[in-house]
């Protein structure tokens, strides 16, 4: 009798993937994203939503699990995330079924770059973006990467919805193994130093490596819990890792309002994680639909 496939497994292979309540309750656990848009079915149907939807980073991380068929030869001690660039299109609601598409890739610096969609139950597209990684073995080229958070040329408006320029939000956090356990088996996501400390240890790396949708979770919590808050639409992200982080690892998100759109409602933050020692881990922005809470 064949073996039964992991939960990941099938949004890996590009079937369908239905994610359920069970599915969220555990990536809000293991992610430490409590934000009540996905958990909260009353405060769900109080906004524009109508009802929880799914974690944007659980998304991506089942758009991540369909590199493997693609890296899996080609780096076979694993790879590490460089750069993810993302736009949620439409909101993908509990219960629904998504299906992860991946272009062939592209050459991007010292490693590759692949065009990735998630589509929902009615075949239109949800999620889309980028995601950019590089050979494990080779590790980090060390260059400069874009991400735009420094710009000072931003137009903005002073306020928005209570929000003003320079407001900053900050949250301590990490991963334990049994979270990295957690997310390979919901996700099917087994990047090698991911899944394997043995791997990790092999590649020079205190722990095993903590996945770009992880880190971008410490990032989706903030924004759906303290800045701007409950209730707040997440429009897309850009986020350039420049060190591994590990499990075991301190780590600490912040994001910052640099610039408010009154016209549109809309408001960007720059985003940083940093682990205890200073090391700067990840940087980049979030862009966020700002709505009237009162």
């Amino acid at each position: 009798m064949a073996a039964a496939a992991r939960p990941g497994a099938a949004a890996a292979n590009g079937a369908p993937r239905a994610l359920g309540r069970p599915d969220i309750e555990r990536f809000a656990a293991l992610s430490h994203d409590p934000s009540p848009i996905h958990l909260d079915a009353a405060f769900a149907r109080r906004t524009h939503l109508g009802a929880p939807v799914v974690h944007g980073m659980l998304l991506w991380a089942l758009a991540a699990a369909a590199l493997r068929p693609h890296l899996r030869a080609r780096w076979p001690r694993g790879w590490l995330p460089v750069a993810q660039t993302l736009a949620f299109r439409a909101p993908v609601y509990v219960g629904d079924a998504v299906s992860a598409q991946v272009d062939p890739p592209a050459a991007d610096g010292a490693g590759l770059s692949f065009g990735v969609r998630l589509r929902d139950p009615n075949d239109a597209v949800a999620v889309d973006g980028r995601i950019a990684v590089c050979d494990a073995a080779t590790g980090y080229a060390g260059g400069v990467l874009d991400d735009s958070v420094n710009r000072t040329d931003l137009e903005s408006d002073p306020t928005l919805y209570g929000l003003a320029l320079g407001q900053t939000a900050s949250a301590a956090g990490g991963f334990t193994e049994a979270d990295l356990d957690a997310y390979v088996e919901l996700t099917g996501d087994d990047n090698p130093p991911v899944a394997s400390g043995a791997v990790a240890a092999a590649l020079g790396l205190p722990g095993r490596l903590v996945p770009a949708p992880l880190l971008g979770a410490m990032v989706s919590a903030l924004l759906g819990t303290r800045l701007p808050g409950p209730g707040t639409d997440w429009l897309g992200q850009r986020l350039a890792c420049h060190r591994a982080a590990c499990a075991g690892e301190p780590l600490t998100a912040s994001v910052t309002v640099i610039r408010l759109a009154r016209a549109t409602g809309r408001a960007d933050l720059g985003c940083v994680i940093t682990a205890a020692d200073g090391r700067l881990v990840a940087t980049g922005e979030a862009r966020v639909q700002v709505r009237a809470t009162g």
